[in-house]
């Protein structure tokens, strides 16, 4: 969730544009934006939207910048003024979603008043923005290690055979998705994000560490249907035609690089904790 107030680029992009670019992510989002993740209950959600878009619905129509947008796995019908779905599945007022939106929501911007009540009396009632991360972090970790979902297998990518990736080595493979004036922002992004223990070079499981969790973020795989997930992520990383041996050796070390708390589950919290930082962070304050 993102209230329209922090969302200024103002720009409606063309469908022919290939590439929504580090100068158009400034644009839109240009203040420092910190970002909660919360497990919300459903009731809550779909109030603390009608909530913000209230003014919006006045005859005539009042602009605030507290409208909330929500993303496209949330399908809200704004004349029944209820959520249908969520990620597809049938919209439960009981079940606990897990929601991001600004921090400072909770210290009372923009007035959400049901999100205020739900807060009172638990530790988000005085949660602090220094303490959460940069939303334009976020989505250039999110984009990098989507990259990986698309970027090749491991024996593709190591072009020098010695079983490990190096920056060049992904800057050349980046070079082929980009074209030639890709920004070594983007390469540093894509490389560190994998670099899963800040070692400079990424190994096999390095590899298919991002690689799941890049399949988490799109998929929401986690916990869920992680065995499946785990297949798919240690064939393609191993190449076009792995043995069942070689896929469930793999698939035993990610599981256990995963399972942080060594109780045999994976959790999207766990997944995300796993991958490396983004780089250069500054810049993207």
């Amino acid at each position: 969730l993102m209230n329209a107030g922090n969302i200024r680029g103002g720009k409606t992009y063309p469908e022919d544009q290939e590439w929504f670019t580090w100068s158009d992510l400034k644009a839109e989002i240009p203040f420092q934006v910190g970002i909660t993740a919360v497990r919300l209950p459903g009731q809550v959600l779909e109030d603390v939207i009608n909530h913000s878009r209230r003014q919006a619905r006045q005859s005539p129509p009042v602009t605030s910048g507290g409208y909330i947008q929500t993303c496209d796995n949330i399908e809200f019908d704004e004349e029944q003024q209820k959520i249908i779905s969520i990620q597809g599945e049938p919209f439960d007022p009981e079940r606990h979603y897990l929601t991001s939106f600004p921090t400072n929501w909770f210290a009372g911007m923009d007035g959400h008043t049901p999100l205020l009540e739900w807060a009172k009396g638990t530790p988000f009632e005085h949660a602090k923005e220094s303490s959460s991360r940069q939303v334009k972090e976020v989505i250039v970790e999110l984009f990098a290690a989507l990259l990986w979902l698309e970027i090749g297998s491991f024996d593709e990518l190591d072009t020098d055979g010695d079983g490990f990736l190096s920056r060049e080595e992904i800057r050349e493979a980046s070079l082929k998705i980009f074209g030639d004036d890709v920004a070594d922002l983007v390469v540093d992004n894509v490389f560190s994000v994998a670099d899963c223990d800040g070692d400079g070079k990424i190994s096999i499981v390095d590899m298919m560490v991002v690689k799941f969790v890049a399949e988490d973020m799109h998929n929401h795989v986690a916990t869920e249907e992680e065995i499946e997930a785990l297949q798919k992520v240690a064939a393609e990383t191993l190449g076009k035609h792995p043995t069942d041996a070689e896929v469930r050796r793999t698939m035993r070390i990610l599981q256990d690089i995963l399972d942080q708390e060594n109780d045999g589950k994976i959790t999207r919290e766990g997944t995300m904790n796993a991958i490396g930082e983004v780089r250069r962070r500054s810049i993207l304050m």
